[in-house]
Formats: C-alpha cells, structure tokens, sequence
C-alpha cells in the first residue's frame, strides 16, 4: 500500500530533519540517563534494559517494522518482569522519594487553606502565598551551599516548613532536582542511598528535603553520613556546589528523639528560627499591601501583643488574615455542633484525629469509621459526614486512606476545647484501638506532651 503526500508537508518534513554526531559512549551514557529518570532504573541494572532494547531495535529494524510507544515500554515491562523473581528497591517500590514540583497551579480554596493554618507545601510557595522572611531564607541558604546536612529548628507553628520550602524553591531554580524523603524502611537505607546514588550517576544534584523528623525517617543521620561520602566526588563545575544535600525541619523534641543520634561524624549546621517583632512589622505591612488584611486589623502592635509570648507565626499570619486568634474561631465551630444529627460522631472524631495529630500519628480511615459506627453510629451517610468535617475543620483525607490534622497547632486548640470536660487518657486509649501496632512507640513517647 503506496501513502501519498502534500509537497508542503513532505518539505516541512526535510525541514525537520537535523543530524547529529555521538559516539557510542554517548549513546549509551544518554540511554542510561532515560531508563534512570523515566523509569527508575537502580542497582546497575541499566545494562539489562539497554541489552534488551538493543536486541529489540534490531530484530525491528530485521522486520522493518513501525514501532509505537507502547512496543518500548512493552520491552522495559518484560524485563521488570524478569527482574522481580530477583532484588527490588524498596525505595522505589515503596514511593519513598517525591520528586517535587513548583509548577502547579494553586485553586482559591487551596489558597484559603493556607491562610487558615495548613501546613505549607510547594503548590503554596509556586502561588506565592507566604510572605518573604529574608533574614532566614539567607542564613538558610547560606548554610545548604556550605554544609551538607541543614536543619531548621522550632516549635510548630514557626514557619519551619514554609521557610524550607521557599528556599529549596529558590535552589530548584538553579541546579538542583528536589525529592521529598517521607521514609526510610527497615532496614532501607541501602535501598534509599541506591536511589540516591543513581541520581548522581546521570549528573543530578539531588537536595533530599525531610520536613519534619519522626520514626518513618529515624533512620536519615545514617542515610546522610553514606551519602556525604558521595559528595567529595561530585561536583557541579558551573555552581562549584558539591553533591547530595539534606535539608531538614524539626522541633526540638523530634531532633533529641531522632537527631542527635550519629551526627558527630555529619557535616551539619542548624538554624534556630524564631518570630521577631520586626519580621512581625514587616509581614504585616506585606499582607496590607495587596489587601490581605482583615477589615478589623489596622495595627500590627496589636496583633503582635496577642501572640508575644508563644511567638508563633501560624498563629499571627491567622490573626491578620482572618481576624481573630485560632482557638476562638475553633470554639465558635465546636459549639456549633451541638445541633448537628451527627454531633457526637463529629466531636469523637475530631477528638481522635488531633490528638493523635498532636503525637504526629496518622489514622486509617477505615478505622477511625468502623469505631466510631460500634461506639457511637452515624445518623448520616459516614462520607457526608467526614467530608463537612473536611470543609468546616480542614481535617485532611489523604490518599490510601489516611487521616490527618491540618496542622499540630490547630490540633492542639481543638483538642483543648473537646477535652475541657473529658480526660486525654479517655481518648488515648480509644486511640491503642485504632492505630498501627507499628505507631504504638510513637505513641507512648509522646504522651508527655499532652496536658493530661
């Protein structure tokens, strides 16, 4: 069968058409970037995708057959195939790594969150929404290009992760690939520095984030001392900037819980953060200007009285935004409960979601659901009434069905007011019912915290 063509499009065609020279190094070395970036190639084990695809092109190029798209990934599947009788990365198998993105486009309610008290992330820095705090994002800055392993340093609420993310915004700007590390298995350490190790293989700077230290990732001071052997080998000659990098927040009872173990022989520096009356000064003279204040803000002095003492940015940045503290926003909601069908359903819930918030545990939905129906029952449908939760007290519903707290601070106001007439001890052991057995050590060694 004869194709016939326009001579404008078979010109356009040659138009297209350009040359180039490699060698067979460089092929190979351009092949081994792909199968590494595209689809997770580790452990060496690029050789066999390469053998396999050039066996491939050749018995296609025998048959002159056309190949499709989906003829290579057909390729690259069979040998996964093969290879899963064998060793696999649990880092990658596990989605331990995200690589993270400053492209997405933020929705009004996104953004709406983030000024009632979300914990930031990316899709919050790419719109803007924090305000700048340049003393910070410089000494921040200044430590990751000198040192290795950076970490930031204060109670919830200071801005750790908004100032994290600003700046590693900042250095994805320059060389830098960004992966955010949610855990280390047991025993992954190996399967984590492999991940790593194959970065760099194919000339990537990776800047490993961690926002928040707990036992998913007790493991990092290790992953990090490997790591920092790697990066006397690497360097990008166009920055002069070495290797891996990790950058990490914390409070200050997760570093002596998962910090100070093993750092002796880490090249790390810490930054302390705190809320100053002149930073306090200037974010409020950044919100007036675009009219981001609350009608009834009109004096900074003002609101900084109210949160002096604690010195807590969520809880300033709220204050102007939305014109009153958290906690007396989170009274009115919770007594406006009492006249809800569901009202007991919601309260135990919340009880549950912010206190094992507050001891940084996520909850099964499934779970959380099925305790609540034999202890209580719902009048309504349970995803109507976990989905009001949502809107009205921005408890989070992640995917593979996990339940979260907005943010610690949040957590501990409503946990407060749902616990003025209950003791936290009821809810802590309704809680041993419901969590992982493998969260149950996260649990006892964060009771402390609680005001019981």
């Amino acid at each position: 069968m004869g194709y016939s063509f326009e001579e404008s499009t078979v010109r356009h065609f040659l138009d297209t058409i350009h040359f180039e020279r490699k060698t067979q190094d460089e092929l190979l070395s351009e092949i081994q970037k792909l199968l590494i970036l595209k689809f997770e190639v580790v452990n060496d084990n690029d050789i066999r995708f390469t053998q396999a695809l050039f066996y491939a092109v050749l018995e296609w190029s025998k048959q002159k057959a056309f190949v499709h798209k989906k003829d290579v990934y057909a390729i690259i599947q069979a040998v996964y195939d093969d290879m899963s009788k064998g060793v696999i990365n649990n880092a990658i198998q596990g989605g331990w790594f995200t690589q993270v993105s400053f492209d997405t486009i933020i929705d009004d309610i996104s953004a709406n969150g983030y000024f009632e008290g979300k914990a930031p992330k990316p899709i919050h820095i790419a719109a803007n929404l924090p305000i700048k705090r340049s003393k910070w994002e410089n000494e921040i800055l200044d430590t990751i290009l000198n040192f290795d392993v950076t970490v930031i340093k204060a109670p919830s609420g200071q801005g750790k992760s908004t100032l994290a993310w600003q700046v590693v915004n900042v250095l994805s700007q320059q060389n830098y690939v960004v992966y955010e590390l949610t855990e280390i298995g047991v025993n992954g350490v190996n399967d984590a520095f492999t991940f790593i190790q194959s970065r760099l293989r194919v000339g990537i700077l990776p800047l490993i984030v961690i926002d928040g230290l707990n036992d998913t990732v007790k493991d990092w001071a290790i992953l990090a001392e490997k790591s920092q052997i790697l990066s006397c080998f690497q360097l990008d000659e166009a920055t002069g900037i070495k290797g891996v990098k990790f950058l990490i927040t914390t409070r200050e009872e997760d570093w002596f819980r998962y910090g100070k173990q093993g750092i002796s022989r880490i090249n790390l520096k810490a930054v302390n953060i705190e809320l100053s009356e002149n930073e306090a000064q200037n974010i409020f003279t950044a919100f007036k200007k675009p009219g981001k204040l609350h009608v009834n803000v009109t004096l900074w002095q003002v609101a900084w009285e109210k949160v002096r003492d604690k010195k807590l940015l969520i809880e300033y940045v709220y204050l102007l935004t939305q014109g009153n503290m958290i906690h007396e926003r989170m009274e009115e909601q919770i007594y406006g409960l009492e006249s809800d069908v569901d009202s007991s359903a919601k309260m135990l819930i919340l009880r549950l979601v912010t206190v094992a918030d507050m001891l940084n545990i996520k909850l099964n939905t499934k779970k959380l659901l099925r305790f609540v129906e034999q202890n209580i029952s719902f009048k309504n449908d349970r995803g109507i009434v976990l989905n009001s939760l949502k809107s009205e007290y921005h408890i989070q519903l992640e995917e593979n069905y996990w339940v979260v707290g907005l943010h610690p601070i949040r957590s501990n106001h409503i946990a407060h007011i749902l616990h003025q007439a209950l003791p936290y001890s009821e809810t802590l052991i309704q809680l041993i019912s419901i969590i992982d057995a493998s969260k149950m050590f996260t649990l006892i060694s964060q009771i402390p915290q609680l005001p019981m």
